[in-house]
């Protein structure tokens, strides 16, 4: 009787430290001390893991139920799949190092396994020209290559579980798997989502396509009728995880969310409703009022989402929490210091790219030809716009895309950005 009284007691202890961070002691032993409290840079730490890790799960997952009965399934099966192990290890190359050995090495060990796939790049697993067997014969061999990830989401909540250091930081990281019901874990999210919902009303606008010159007049009404069809698409993605965040239970804060909500449904409604469908054999004239009427309609719900610092400041029920929240600037945090751009590894020496291969650093527009393919580079406010005479891309600070065609592809990556200026890394794969 008393054996098993102590093993229910030894099982409920593990339960709680890693659902709550509890301490666990045993009888006739001092009481173990409790784990240290959060920090933002180890909520942001577990953040950034949690989610890299569902991703992972995601991809090991998909391979088991993939629809591999059509070439078109394949295809989309295996673009994700390369996309999804090449952010993975991007985030994990990137990520700040948590001061904690047995979290670092976590990542070490994670970052290892990817590495070892044996996956192809995500430009080069092209199979779009392949017979459809041959296509759906890569996606198999790709689930293979895949299945052996196992359950990372899995491995890092044990490692977690086994260090004392990280867990409270952990159980408030809106990503990851910490005990319902808690106070400050659903603050910090509730900020996390607000903070993030403010960043996106504050860049809401349409995107003004390039009209001045004739390259890109084959495009035009496509492209302003886009622009007008993604305003509302835009709106939608920031008033939806917004409805559906819970109250706080703090009057002002629940009441500034709702403002917001409410600002962003009525401008929804103001939008014009034109789409690609719709307004691809508008006169152009209409089209560019309509994108104005957008922009005008946008820039009304911004004042709206202003403030959310000086309200988290002076409610003391909500500082702490907005401050771990990993995607709120802390409120005593100094201004960001101006990000410089990266050395181009070509300098500005455009005829680099004549190669096919390319890092060169482009300032307003700019005419070069890549593997004797003539590109128009044009640097805004807006992004980088790449063109040449049958496609046209739209890529923001970190962006990539591709075009070209069945012979040779040129991919496209935006390493830097700071307008009038951007880092562009080209190259070329046949």
């Amino acid at each position: 009787m008393l054996l098993g009284q102590r093993k229910r007691w030894q099982l409920a202890a593990a339960a709680c430290l890693l659902a709550a961070g509890c301490s666990a002691t045993t009888p006739g032993k001092p009481e173990a001390p409790p784990p240290p409290p959060a920090t933002r840079a180890l909520v942001t730490w577990a953040e950034l893991m949690c989610s890299t890790t569902d991703g992972l799960d995601k991809v090991r997952a998909d391979g088991t139920t993939a629809d591999y009965t059509s070439g078109v399934n394949a295809q989309f099966y295996v673009q994700r799949t390369a996309t999804s192990i090449e952010n993975g290890k991007k985030t994990l190359k990137n990520l700040e190092p948590s001061k904690i050995a047995e979290a670092d090495a976590y990542v070490a060990a994670l970052l290892k396994t990817l590495d070892a796939l044996p996956l192809p790049s995500s430009d080069s697993m092209t199979t779009q020209n392949l017979p459809d067997d041959q296509q759906i014969a890569q996606a198999k061999q790709v689930a293979a290559i895949v299945g052996p990830l196992g359950k990372p989401k899995a491995d890092l909540t044990e490692m977690v579980g086994k260090t004392p250091a990280l867990l409270t930081s952990y159980n408030l990281a809106p990503s990851c798997a910490g005990p319902p019901g808690t106070p400050q874990r659903a603050l910090v999210g509730w900020a996390n989502t607000m903070c993030a919902s403010v960043k996106a009303v504050d860049g809401l606008r349409v995107d003004q396509p390039i009209s001045d010159d004739p390259r890109f007049a084959q495009f035009l009404n496509v492209e302003l009728a886009h622009a007008i069809g993604d305003a509302t698409t835009k709106v939608d993605s920031v008033a939806q995880p917004l409805a559906a965040l819970a109250p706080t239970g703090i009057a002002e804060a629940d009441a500034f969310k709702t403002e917001l909500v409410t600002a962003l449904e009525a401008a929804k409604g103001q939008l014009p409703k034109t789409t690609m469908m719709t307004g691809h054999d508008m006169p152009i004239a209409e089209l560019k009022n309509q994108v104005a009427k957008a922009s005008d309609v946008l820039d009304s719900v911004k004042p709206k989402a202003q403030g959310l610092p000086a309200l988290a400041a002076r409610l003391p029920q909500l500082t702490p929490s907005y401050d771990l929240a990993p995607l709120c600037t802390p409120l005593n945090a100094p201004p960001p210091t101006p990000k410089p751009l990266p050395a181009a590894r070509n300098g500005t020496d455009v005829k680099a790219c004549e190669s096919g291969n390319c890092q060169v650093l482009v300032t307003g527009t700019v005419e070069f030809s890549v593997s004797g393919r003539k590109l128009k580079v044009v640097v805004s406010d807006q992004g980088v716009a790449i063109s040449d005479d049958i496609s046209l891309l739209h890529l923001g600070d970190g962006g990539e895309g591709s075009s070209g065609n069945a012979g040779k592809m040129a991919h496209f990556h935006i390493a830097g950005f700071v307008p009038p200026s951007a880092v562009l890394d080209i190259s070329t794969t046949a």
